[in-house]
Order: structure tokens, then C-alpha cells, then sequence
């Protein structure tokens, strides 16, 4: 099968999927107690205005509020399917403007976590397989365990107490204003208005605590796809041959072992772009996370809604990527 015609069905397999990540999305939003429309007129009521019943009728008619769920339910995927993510309740501005304007910023947690993750989990695996039963297997151990039963948010706000407020050596949070490849621009030609070191001090945190939920997989996984290629009989040849031993584990075991490791660091990845709900919420990193977190406080229907389906498009697509990558990775793995 062709990469063009795996690709297709591929896609068309995304749709019930799709499907049923809006049914859940729409139910699960509609369960959260309280009413919308009466929490976005809340600042009026705090100044002394408390808007009539006829007036939250009339605004309820117009997002489609009165109108029975099924109903609602085929309206807002009907716009979805037309590109139209619905009108944020609370500031009345598009939703899907708000959501593009929020997903350089979750790609760049979510890279930068991966990257980071990656250069820690793959090098220690491999060389916890290598030197199994010694003291760089041990240390493995203990980090993998450490990394699994440590709360992240309890090490970002530890973080924050020590590297921010004590120390004093990096921001509480936010992001910097200047965009990473313009702060690159501005570091070369020595332009003022914050270069590449500005644009890090605000990453270090969140990016390092964020990829301490994917070392701990990936390294296990590494480690176990190793110990298991080491063992196989093309390995033995390779040795019998007198290859080095640098040559064999990296050029023969390592890529041969990358198939699971590929697997795990994909669904991994995909939920970065889903789970920094916590960490963009602690840092005040403004991402999707941080949008979806607003958003639910606030009842803003169609923001979470929208969010919500963006990221699992955004999950889908992650998914159908890694696939691609294992005929990439063992040139014997066909499309079928």
C-alpha cells in the first residue's frame, strides 16, 4: 500500500474517533453546574446592575443555549465543520483566533519537554541495558521511580520557591513577548528588547519540569528494548566479526530498538500537548492549557469546546506521524 493511500485511510479512520471526542467534549461541558450567561454578566451585577430575566433569555437565544442538546449538538459541529469554533461568551472575540494565537506557545513547551526529555531518557536507557546490574542502571532505577511517583506541580511550585524567589535567578513565570526565532534574530544583530538568554530564563522551568513525565517511560522502555536487541543473534555476529563495541550498540542494537521507544515517545508527546494543563496553569505560560484552564473557571462554553478538539486533532495527528516514522526507523515495515 502507497504512503498516499495509508495516509487516506488513515484520516478516515480519524473520524468516528473525532466524533466521539465531541459527543464527550459537549456532554461532560453541559454537566458543569452554574449558568454561562449569568457568570458573563457577573461584572455588571458587581456595579449595581443586575440584568432582567428577559435580558439572559434574549442573550441565551442568541448562542443557542435554549435550545435542546441534540440540537445544540448538531449546530456546533456543524460550524466546526465550517471552520467556525463559535464566539468566545466572555470576550467575544472568535474562538479558533484565540486558540491559533495559543498553540506556538504549547508546541514550544511541548518541543522543548520532548528535546529535553529525549537527550536525558535515551542515553541513560541505553546505557542502563549496557552496563546492566552496575551502579548507571541503579541510577536509572532511581530516577525512573523518582520521576513516576513525584508530583509534577508539587516540583514546580518547589522550583519556583527555590530557583525564583530564593535564588532569584529565573522568572516566577509568563512568557517573553519576543518569539523564539525573532529573540534569535535580535542575539545576532545585537538588537535591543530581550534576545535568546531572555527567552530561556522563562523556558527553563516550565520546559525541565514538564519533561520529567517523559523520562521515566522512555527510559524504562529504552532500557528494556535494549536489553532485549543485545541479546538477539545478529548482535552476537556483529561481535564475532570484532565490530566495536560503540559500532554495535549504536549502529546495529539502538536503531533496531528504536520501534517501541518511537511508539512510547509519540504517545508521550501527545499528551505534553494535552497534559501541561498543570504547568502552564502554575507558570502562567500562555498555551492551550492555560486558555482550557480560563476557560472552564469562566464556563466559556465554546472556548473549551473548541480547545478540546483541537487537541485531539492535534493527538490524531501526532499518532498517524509516528506511524510514518517506523518505515523510516526498519526499512522491513510496510504500509498495510
Amino acid at each position: 500500500m502507497s504512503v498516499v493511500r495509508y495516509v487516506a485511510r488513515r484520516l478516515i479512520m480519524m473520524i468516528p474517533v473525532l466524533i466521539g471526542v465531541t459527543l464527550i467534549v459537549f456532554t461532560m461541558i453541559r454537566m458543569i453546574p452554574g449558568d454561562p450567561v449569568q457568570i458573563m454578566y457577573g461584572d455588571q451585577t458587581s456595579v449595581g446592575r443586575t440584568p432582567s430575566e428577559e435580558e439572559l433569555d434574549r442573550i441565551r437565544e442568541i448562542y443557542g443555549l435554549n435550545d435542546p442538546l441534540p440540537i445544540q449538538y448538531i449546530k456546533w459541529v456543524g460550524r466546526i465543520l465550517s471552520g467556525d469554533f463559535g464566539n468566545s461568551l466572555i470576550t467575544r472575540t472568535p474562538v479558533i483566533d484565540s486558540i491559533v494565537s495559543r498553540i506556538p506557545a504549547t508546541l514550544q513547551l511541548a518541543f522543548g519537554a520532548l528535546v529535553l526529555g529525549l537527550i536525558v531518557a535515551i542515553p541513560l536507557g541505553v546505557a542502563a541495558a549496557v552496563y546492566r546490574n552496575r551502579f548507571i542502571d541503579r541510577l536509572s532505577l532511581v530516577i525512573s521511580s523518582l520521576s513516576l511517583s513525584v508530583p509534577n506541580f508539587w516540583i514546580a511550585l518547589m522550583a519556583i520557591v527555590f530557583f525564583s524567589v530564593y535564588l532569584g535567578w529565573l522568572p516566577t513565570g509568563g512568557r517573553p513577548q519576543v518569539g523564539f526565532w525573532e529573540s534569535i534574530s535580535r542575539t545576532v544583530t545585537g538588537a535591543p528588547g530581550g534576545g535568546v538568554w531572555l527567552w530561556l530564563q522563562y523556558s527553563i522551568l516550565p520546559v525541565s519540569i514538564l519533561s520529567i513525565s517523559l523520562i521515566a517511560p522512555v527510559l524504562r522502555i529504552t532500557r528494556f528494548s535494549m536489553l532485549e536487541v543485545l541479546t538477539a543473534d545478529y548482535i552476537r555476529t556483529a561481535r564475532a566479526k570484532g565490530l566495536g563495541a560503540r559500532t554495535v550498540v549504536f549502529r546495529h542494537a539502538l536503531r533496531n530498538a528504536l520501534i517501541p521507544v518511537t511508539t512510547i515517545v509519540g504517545l508521550q508527546f501527545a499528551f505534553l500537548l494535552s497534559g501541561a494543563v498543570l504547568i502552564e496553569t502554575i507558570f502562567r505560560w500562555p498555551g492551550l492549557g492555560l486558555l482550557a484552564y480560563e476557560a472552564i473557571r469562566r464556563q466559556d462554553y465554546p472556548v473549551v469546546q473548541g480547545t478540546l478538539v483541537i487537541v485531539a486533532v492535534m493527538f490524531c495527528l501526532v499518532n498517524l506521524l509516528i506511524d510514518l516514522l517506523y518505515s523510516y526507523i526498519d526499512p522491513r515495515i510496510r504500509y498495510g
